[in-house]
């Protein structure tokens, strides 16, 4: 506990610390706005705060990198060995104890769930489209959303398991078919203006598709990297696409939305080639499953 306590007042007593949380602060309060403008219809406020999501967006990103860089040229004092006394030549900490996890040590493969941020960006975008486009009842949307999420709580798990059966690569792959084949189905079943229909569409959407690819996806990205480069190579490559994917997903969403209105084949264009990214990146990746090192 004292050697985590230790490297996380070193790696983040700096003034990059507290230009970033204050930029991202900004940068995620922008988001908030825009959404809450598509959901309401304020077009103008809606570029505006659009212009103001990315511009702060790219630079807690700018910030973040430095800080990390910085952070990655420390050469930290504490060691195992001095915070416990024991002086043994190979000494690995297994257990982070009650509280030591809220501690970003690079021991320690510790990344915070974007799992609900994920499920806001599905309900901005199929919120604004049956609300604004098709006039339903936002409650009943709502409660699909909801739904979808109280069963996605049991498929991801499943899904997750499943990977360890068969591999990450294809339940993760199948996930992104998924999702991209449900790309134009998902807006025909909204069209009907049926709740019920609709919270078909936002069940598959979630439970299956997106559950399929965030079961395995903790483990897969793990497993990617070696235990000493662990917590760098996911926190870089996850976080960054988290910015310019699934933080600006719902802008351009939207923006597609009120461009082409009533049209909704360009929002289902893009949802598909986001899952011809991901499938081609997950494709070319090593299978992990059998990694005994992670």
């Amino acid at each position: 506990m004292i050697y985590a306590c230790l490297r996380f007042i070193e790696e983040w007593a700096q003034p990059l610390t507290v230009v970033n949380f204050v930029l991202i602060g900004l940068a995620s309060g922008f988001v908030l706005a825009s959404a809450l403008a598509a959901v309401a219809g304020e077009r103008s406020f809606l570029a505006a705060s659009s212009r103001g999501a990315l511009v702060f967006t790219t630079a807690a990103w700018v910030t973040r990198m430095w800080a990390v860089r910085h952070n990655a040229a420390i050469r930290h004092r504490s060691t195992l060995q001095s915070a416990t006394g024991i002086r043994a030549a190979r000494l690995v900490q297994t257990s982070m104890g009650m509280s030591a996890g809220s501690f970003n040590t690079r021991e320690f493969f510790h990344r915070a769930s974007l799992l609900a941020m994920r499920r806001i960006k599905w309900a901005v975008i199929v919120l604004a489209f049956a609300t604004q486009s098709l006039g339903m009842n936002r409650q009943d949307i709502l409660n699909g959303v909801l739904i979808a999420a109280a069963i996605e709580s049991f498929t991801i798990p499943a899904f997750g398991a499943l990977s360890d059966r068969v591999g990450r690569r294809p339940v993760y792959i199948f996930g992104a078919v998924f999702s991209a084949l449900m790309s134009f189905p998902l807006f025909m079943l909204m069209a009907t203006k049926d709740p019920h229909l609709a919270w078909i569409a936002i069940v598959l959407g979630l439970a299956v598709g997106h559950a399929a690819m965030y079961g395995p996806q903790a483990s897969f990205l793990a497993e990617l990297f070696g235990t000493k480069v662990r917590y760098s190579g996911v926190s870089l490559g996850y976080n960054l696409a988290s910015i310019f994917a699934g933080a600006l997903s719902p802008l351009i969403a939207t923006g597609l939305m009120t461009a082409y209105r009533p049209e909704t084949w360009p929002i289902s264009v893009y949802m598909i080639g986001l899952a011809l990214i991901t499938i081609v990146s997950v494709y070319f990746a090593t299978e992990t499953r059998n990694n005994a090192e992670a």
